[in-house]
């Protein structure tokens, strides 16, 4: 008989009609079926034969994943008498793809739910489209949850020390016995370093749902990940549901827990209310999710990572774009008072050291400087650069790096912050979003991606930088500010569009560049971290994942960025795979705390005794560990930002029984020693491992994993750090 305990009931309704009787077992350990066999039953109606000798606690309804009201009437109340159409295809890599278009027969509106399924993660993703098919306006359409389930947990009775452990991600909130019973949504901060300094930038909050409690999160403000992260799940007894929400703009989410249990689970954008015009189309929020099963929460998030990195990150010739090891020069440092000449020196002092790019952020070579040069992206190309401290433009620059061994070239751009008395503004006014009703002498006005021609221009302006100067990353920051957006709507029956259009814009101007430039990467910043949603990160990698980094380099406190980048790691790296920030140091505690697949390498390795030959050996050692960084990730010690503290993670690599585990002893701990319980060993097999306290390996040493599994590590120095690599013989 298969054993079978997924705790899991999902109720994913979008009418009001009763349930379909009809549901879906899910067997344990089976997550590679969850994704298919749930698709099958939301698009198609397919059901499976159940197997008897399967206990009948998980299960899925046949019914549909989203929620709207139209024309001031809730879908549940008609969606399933519009005509219904469904497609299915199968793509390369076992992936299927479906469409199901619903058509109201008296107004003709079509909704689209267009998704695909990545069976090998227990992964699902959609998105909505709204289409006016008919010859007048529809009604107003509003209230679109483009995530609207139900989930219902089966519980336990009883629970031992060990399941409230295994299950717990991070011990908080169980105020009495019964409380590890109740399912518990994890969720994370974003970042707000751009505004202050903070080390709370994507730590992790956890609430037990109570029966009638309501949660509610979101953004509607700024940007898609400013201080709420647009990533989140449901963990219970048995098993979860993980979720990427994908705006670029302003999105909301919340739970709300019946007296049953059962806890719905909605997400979408935040301020649509508008009926559209004949043959006009609009889109919802993309949704990933992921199902899981188990008891160690981290195989949910593993499952989540893989969807990142398999079907979401971008790739160029088939592989995974990784973040760059760039020194970035002049800024945090001589910043407006750079010129050609100091860019030089900086690349004379990281010759033959390995570095891959060349980091140079156009505000401080722009006319005006930062931020005041914000905005001066109008032909000719020389408008944007300050003709006496850089007066052979970006490309000289560029091109010394390349002499010198460094081949690549990221700059940094802010296409979306216009700034009063730029070239931009001056020539082309009907371009900028006007949220204030005077233009003044100091004030960063929006552009308005949304607008046909800007965006075509804007394409053009930049792909003949990228083409003119040599560029590989197009570094992107300082996003639009979307409360600018709602000065545009002023029919209160046409909210929402120019945000849709905007944010549509947006991401045709990515793709645009990508397209007229292969193998372009597009690094995501925008004020720090704060655009990393699903839609974002399909486009764009984030080598500046936080502004805090701005703080703990200007403070000069290597401490301080190592513990930044630690506990944004330990936390950040279970939704987002490949992410780095600002980092000073080049002794091997530094470096490996830093290491995300990348470096953003930005301290002043010109000063006399600088420990070059360190940091030579620390970019080698990043290059080696770089396959290691795609794998299943672990946080095995997680002290927040604790100076007294230990703190540890792994890579996995469950194909070849590889892997990879960072310890690091910081500066205050009086302890030298701590046991490491690793994850993902198999204790009856033998593991050749080697040590690297400095970056010189020990000798290497064959250990049987029930002592890898648990493994005792010594550090006489603080603040220090080991790195074990190991292999499965």
């Amino acid at each position: 008989m298969n054993k079978v305990l997924v705790l899991l009931v999902l109720v994913l309704a979008v009418s009001g009609t009763a349930c379909a009787a009809e549901y879906i077992v899910m067997p344990r350990d089976s997550e590679k079926l969850n994704a298919d066999v749930w698709a099958a039953a939301v698009w198609e109606g397919r059901v499976p034969a159940q197997d008897d000798s399967q206990a009948s606690v998980a299960k899925v309804s046949t019914q549909l994943p989203f929620s709207f009201v139209y024309g001031g009437k809730s879908s549940r109340e008609f969606l399933s008498t519009w005509k219904s159409e469904v497609s299915r295809k199968s793509l390369d890599g076992g992936i299927t793809e479906y469409v199901r278009k619903l058509t109201d027969p008296d107004t003709r509106l079509e909704v689209r739910f267009t998704g695909k399924v990545y069976p090998e993660c227990s992964a699902v993703e959609w998105t909505l489209y709204f289409a006016n098919r008919g010859n007048a306006p529809t009604p107003v359409i509003e209230n679109v949850r483009a995530l609207d389930v139900t989930l219902n947990p089966v519980k336990k009775t009883a629970k031992t020390p060990q399941d409230v452990a295994n299950f717990v991600f991070m011990t908080n909130n169980v105020s009495r016995p019964d409380d590890c019973l109740l399912p518990e949504l994890h969720r994370m901060n974003g970042s707000k370093g751009c505004v202050h300094f903070t080390w709370d930038d994507f730590q992790p909050i956890s609430d037990k749902l109570r029966p009638g409690d309501g949660i509610k999160f979101g953004q509607t403000g700024f940007s898609s990940s400013f201080e709420v992260s647009p990533f989140f799940d449901i963990a219970w007894d048995g098993g979860g549901a993980i979720y990427g929400v994908g705006w670029t703009g302003k999105w909301d989410a919340s739970t709300d827990t019946a007296e049953d249990g059962t806890v719905r689970v909605a997400a979408g954008m935040t301020d649509l209310r508008a009926f559209l015009l004949p043959g006009e189309e609009i889109r919802s929020p993309r949704i990933m999710q992921v199902l899981w099963t188990g008891d160690d929460i981290s195989r949910g998030y593993n499952y989540f990572r893989r969807a990142m990195i398999n079907h979401i990150i971008p790739r160029y010739q088939g592989k995974v774009c990784m973040p760059p090891i760039g020194h970035m020069t002049s800024s945090e440092f001589e910043c407006n008072g750079t010129n050609e000449q100091i860019e030089k020196g900086w690349l004379d002092s990281a010759r033959g050291l390995g570095f891959e790019y060349y980091w140079l952020d156009a505000w401080y070579m722009a006319r005006g400087g930062h931020p005041k040069g914000m905005g001066n992206w109008t032909f000719p190309l020389s408008n944007m650069w300050d003709p006496v401290r850089f007066p052979n433009g970006p490309k000289a620059v560029a091109d010394y790096a390349r002499s010198l061994g460094i081949p690549k070239f990221l700059m940094w751009f802010a296409p979306e912050g216009i700034w009063s008395g730029t070239t931009m503004l001056k020539e082309h006014p009907e371009w900028c979003l006007k949220d204030k009703p005077e233009v003044d002498d100091n004030y960063c006005y929006s552009f308005n991606f949304g607008d046909p021609q800007a965006r075509e221009y804007a394409t053009n302006f930049f792909d003949a930088a990228i083409k003119e100067f040599g560029i590989s990353i197009y570094r992107v920051d300082a996003g639009m500010n979307l409360q600018s957006l709602q000065s545009v709507d002023t029919d209160p029956n046409r909210l929402g569009i120019s945000e849709i259009r905007c944010t549509e814009g947006l991401y045709k101007f990515y793709e645009d560049l990508i397209a007229r430039n292969p193998g372009l990467i597009i690094d995501n910043c925008c004020g720090g971290g704060t655009r990393l949603d699903l839609e974002s990160l399909s486009r764009s990698i984030p080598f500046w994942r936080t502004d805090g980094s701005v703080w703990t380099i200007g403070w000069r406190s290597r401490e301080l960025n190592a513990v930044q980048s630690q506990i944004i790691n330990l936390s950040l790296n279970r939704f987002v795979p490949l992410s780095t920030n600002g980092m000073m140091g080049a002794e091997p505690y530094y470096i490996r705390s830093a290491f995300n697949g990348g470096l953003s390498f930005n301290d002043d390795s010109r000063v006399s005794g600088y420990p070059k030959d360190k940091l030579k050996q620390g970019i080698a050692e990043c290059k080696r560990l770089r396959k290691y960084i795609l794998g299943d990730f672990y946080p095995l010690l997680n002290p927040g930002h604790a100076a007294d503290a230990w703190c540890a993670w792994q890579y996995d690599l469950p194909d070849t029984g590889e892997g990879a585990v960072f310890v690091f002893r910081r500066e205050a701990s009086p302890y030298s020693s701590m046991q490491i319980s690793m994850k993902a060993i198999d204790p009856q097999a033998n593991y050749r491992i080697t040590l690297y306290e400095s970056y010189d390996p020990k000798p290497p040493m064959t250990v049987k994993g029930s002592e890898l599994a648990h493994y005792s590590v010594n550090l006489a120095g603080a603040p220090g750090s080991l790195l074990i690599e190991y292999k499965k013989l």
